[in-house]
């Protein structure tokens, strides 16, 4: 068993930052790893890499969604799979989409949150 739950924290980010804030304080209180790109380094890779990168190491994915869909990487932008498969964008998925689609993916627990006007 991990050391730690690390709990990946999806949404758009400008729109919804009262919101990430009191869902990462709620992750800390329970003593348990927020996975945010608020802490995110610096990198060579690009976001739908770094993004899908720490999924694949998530023990559980929350998604705060709103009114935003969020930024649709094309085709130029990719990202290499753990079983060495190289994707790319599609200019129609966001990254936050794309998010929910690789936790389904590998089956972690997935808790979601719409925000009403």
């Amino acid at each position: 068993m991990a050391d730690r739950l690390d709990v990946f924290v999806s949404s758009t980010n400008k729109d919804l930052v009262d919101y990430r804030q009191k869902v990462i304080e709620t992750i800390l209180r329970l003593d348990y790893h927020p996975v945010v790109q608020e802490a995110l380094t610096p990198s060579d890779d690009n976001a739908l890499q770094v993004c899908y990168d720490k999924v694949m190491r998530a023990d559980v994915f929350i998604g705060i969604y709103a009114h935003r869909y969020g930024y649709c990487p094309n085709a130029n932008v990719t990202y290499t799979t753990i079983d060495g498969q190289l994707w790319h964008g599609d200019g129609t998925t966001s990254i936050t989409h794309w998010e929910y689609l690789w936790a389904r993916e590998i089956g972690i627990p997935i808790r979601l949150f719409l925000v009403k006007d």
